[in-house]
């Protein structure tokens, strides 16, 4: 009896461990998708490879009854959802009519289309409120109707505003921006083996190369602070120079409202922390049995195999691709709450010994503190007050 009392208490106590998860829920959809962006009030928009947009309100709590279908242009190639002031858009790119259509994120209306007098390829926005901008690729001239160049649409006034200047041709573009619009990554997948990465940093229409990379490991994936960017499992400077830092997973997206990113490995979703760089938890998902073509899900990123979006609306991630979205919630994860851990750091770098210099240090994240363990006798704070002394003289 007293065996069996043990045994008991041990499975009892085995069990008492196990953290239980809300299963994820996989959402199957009326038609399948060649491309997919979600909205920051959780609405996911897809489109065909035809002229269909739909808008799917509430998928990730499994519902998909009553969406918003609107026909737009016609071989619609790409989209995504920015943000612009207090707007919301869904920006679509048709091959056909060679436009950029803007929709509205609730509606789906058409705001305004953008025409090109050129062939188009691919599409890439700033993930900032702030930078009220969008990027067309085009392909070179070997392509039907194509003369390569990179165009700028202001979202601000809705109009075309012209080509980048400095910009090299790739044949196949697909392009990828920093948050805050400083700098593009024009990428093309030259071989099966690298991606080509063209880094420029922006100002306005002026495009300045700052480095060329070839990459084995993948295309680049600006992260949510507009610092750095990922590639395979690898976090790169935004500029594409530096030191890189070596992660625990590869990431596929970056929470824009929190310090997450997020890695799919087969079934398995990765979560790991954009400060630490440490994975903090990892979720399966059902697998998908149901045979797939290995053709990109959208030239915006040139990559094949599912879309991870982050729902910031409903703290879960979706895993999208043709028919079939999968939604995990991350609420019962019990995932850090932190504030993003990097500042802006302005003034001299170098200093001259006996004359004054002045540092400005700006948490990206107003809820962030910064304390300054030790620093010489002389330093002082904006306010006068001096630091901590030196534990080591």
């Amino acid at each position: 009896m007293r065996r069996i009392l043990s045994r008991f208490v041990a499975i009892l106590a085995f069990s008492c461990s196990l953290r239980t998860y809300a299963a994820p829920i996989v959402v199957n959809l009326p038609q399948p998708a060649a491309g997919f962006a979600v909205s920051n009030t959780g609405g996911v928009a897809t489109i065909d490879a035809d002229s269909t947009v739909t808008l799917f309100p509430k998928i990730s709590t499994g519902d998909i009854a009553n969406p918003v279908s609107k026909t737009v242009g016609n071989k619609l190639l790409a989209i995504t959802w920015k943000a612009v002031a207090r707007n919301g858009y869904f920006l679509v790119l048709s091959q056909a009519d060679q436009s950029l259509y803007i929709l509205d994120d609730k509606t789906l209306n058409v705001v305004k289309a953008i025409p090109f007098p050129n062939a188009v390829y691919s599409l890439a926005a700033p993930a900032s409120p702030e930078a009220a901008f969008a990027l067309v690729a085009h392909p070179e001239a070997s392509s039907t109707n194509g003369d390569g160049g990179i165009s700028r649409v202001n979202l601000a006034t809705l109009s075309l505003q012209g080509k980048l200047q400095g910009v090299l041709g790739h044949e196949r573009p697909s392009l990828a921006i920093s948050r805050d619009g400083s700098h593009l990554y024009s990428q093309d997948k030259s071989t099966t083996a690298s991606w080509a990465v063209t880094v420029y940093q922006l100002s306005d229409l002026v495009a300045t190369r700052t480095a060329s990379n070839s990459r084995p490991s993948g295309a680049y994936l600006p992260d949510a602070t507009g610092q750095h960017i990922a590639t395979g499992i690898f976090l790169l400077r935004a500029d594409g120079h530096g030191a890189s830092i070596k992660l625990d997973i590869s990431p596929v997206a970056f929470f824009p409202d929190r310090p997450l990113m997020v890695g799919l490995a087969g079934d398995k979703l990765e979560i790991a922390s954009a400060n630490s760089y440490k994975t903090l938890d990892t979720v399966q998902i059902p697998r998908d049995t149901t045979p797939r073509p290995a053709t990109p899900r959208s030239v915006r990123s040139g990559s094949t195999g599912p879309c991870v979006l982050c729902d910031t609306a409903n703290n879960a991630v979706l895993v999208c691709r043709d028919d079939r979205v999968v939604v995990a919630s991350l609420a019962d994860l019990k995932l850090p709450s932190e504030p993003f851990l990097y500042a802006r750091i302005e003034g001299p770098r170098e200093l001259q010994v006996g004359k004054p210099a002045t540092i400005r240090i700006t948490p990206l994240d107003p809820t962030a503190t910064i304390t300054l363990a030790a620093a010489p006798p002389a330093a002082r704070f904006a306010d006068g007050q001096a630091p901590p002394p030196n534990p080591e003289g």
